[in-house]
């Protein structure tokens, strides 16, 4: 079950149209040190320190995540998906979101599929979505060395 005390919270959709120009065959990898990614059963929490924005990404986008992190394209994330089926736009919505919040950048050719990878695009049925929450934004982009009160200590920003 999850918790209630998120103060601020999204749930964030967007069209493939983000992805048009991008080569679907190539892979995508991490924006930069400022990304940090861990799974927790089953589940990424994803972070980016330049904004102090977090994702929550559970069933299809933890999958897409997990590819992506793998070093697949999305050419081969959703191999193992019918070409009719729709679930391959919202993997491509997925991705744009990623790109969106600067958490990926496309980068060269795409590794070695995993089947295992590619099949968990398909088990985990529609949820495509990406949470985004900037409930701690200003914690995670302070300095805590610098941007410290100095009467209040941290986690208190000078102004507070």
């Amino acid at each position: 079950m999850r918790q209630q005390w998120r103060t601020r919270r999204a749930r964030a959709f967007c069209g493939s149209e983000q992805l048009s120009s991008l080569d679907h065959s190539l892979a995508f990898g991490l924006a930069g040190p400022h990304v940090a990614s861990e799974a927790f059963d089953g589940e990424y929490v994803v972070l980016n320190l330049n904004t102090g924005k977090y994702f929550s990404l559970a069933g299809g986008a933890a999958a897409v995540w997990g590819g992506l992190a793998a070093g697949m394209s999305v050419d081969t994330i959703t191999s193992a998906l019918p070409a009719d089926d729709a679930r391959r736009a919202q993997v491509a919505a997925c991705v744009g979101q990623f790109i969106e919040h600067g958490l990926i950048v496309q980068q060269g050719k795409a590794g070695v599929a995993d089947e295992r990878l590619a099949a968990g695009v398909v088990a985990a049925g529609g949820d495509f979505s990406v949470d985004v929450f900037d409930d701690m934004a200003d914690l995670f982009v302070a300095d805590p060395i610098h941007d410290v009160s100095p009467e209040a200590g941290w986690p208190h920003r000078p102004g507070d």
